[in-house]
């Protein structure tokens, strides 16, 4: 018997591949370096915050990435520019009538908090890891 169902937030709950790579472009020109493309950025997509950078940051000392990720903290995420698929908030009504429902990302807090901005639908969500 299901009792709960665990949901991812990108690709699944909201498609935020243009909010993912305009927050790295703004990162980037906060910092002062050469700003990526948006088609590299999205080739990172699935990867951490962390790891996309030291992709993109190839060959540099990891005390610039460190301090990439200490201005990512003070960048606002571009939450307007997340799309929500088609009958998602719907569905989610519908499934908390009958089921616990979960989120599990690798994505940081806030990010989980922009959807929600986006998405009212925090009070469905029992867990959020």
């Amino acid at each position: 018997m299901i009792k709960a169902i665990l949901f991812d937030v990108d690709g699944t709950l909201v498609d935020s591949s243009e909010a993912h790579a305009i927050f790295f472009q703004r990162i980037f020109q906060a910092a002062g370096y050469v700003v990526p493309a948006r088609e590299d950025i999205r080739k990172l997509f699935h990867l951490s915050m962390v790891d996309a950078l030291q992709i993109l940051m190839a060959g540099r000392p990891a005390s610039e990435i460190e301090q990439l990720v200490t201005i990512a903290n003070t960048v606002v995420y571009p939450a307007e520019f997340q799309k929500i698929p088609l009958y998602s908030l719907e569905v989610v009504r519908k499934l908390s009538k009958t089921f616990s429902l979960a989120i599990v990302t690798s994505r940081r807090r806030i990010g989980v908090e922009s959807y929600f901005a986006v998405a009212p639908l925090q009070s469905h969500f029992s867990t959020i890891v």
